[in-house]
């Protein structure tokens, strides 16, 4: 769980960033640092219960903490959930309560749905 730059702004360039909007859902990233099961999962529970979630792609190692948790001892199977921010890192950010409350219940139907038996090996 991490913030994202929100794209609808004219401070961030969309063709770079992508379309991200606050109000619209938190973002599941697909990348190097995302597990392929791990991310597939996060979009079967945002559909199957109806929580908006918006896509979102890096095509390096994640700025995030998600990099150094995947590549930690072995690996670890890993994904990204983001909270779209508006003006990140200036004294006026903003970001969606809907958002918060939409990753939270993503990421609580996530853990409801594993199972002692959940293969994540690619």
């Amino acid at each position: 769980m991490d913030v994202t730059h929100a794209t609808d702004c004219p401070t961030i360039e969309k063709k770079e960033e992508g379309d991200v909007r606050l109000g619209k859902g938190p973002v599941i990233y697909r990348g190097p640092n995302m597990n392929p099961k791990v991310v597939q999962r996060l979009i079967q529970a945002a559909e199957q219960h109806q929580i908006p979630y918006q896509m979102g792609a890096s095509g390096r190692a994640s700025p995030t903490d998600a990099n150094s948790i995947q590549i930690n001892k072995a690996g670890v199977a890993t994904g990204l959930v983001s909270i779209p921010n508006r003006y990140m890192h200036s004294p006026v950010e903003m970001i969606s309560l809907e958002d918060i409350d939409r990753a939270a219940d993503l990421l609580a139907r996530f853990v409801e749905e594993l199972t002692p038996d959940a293969e994540f090996v690619p």
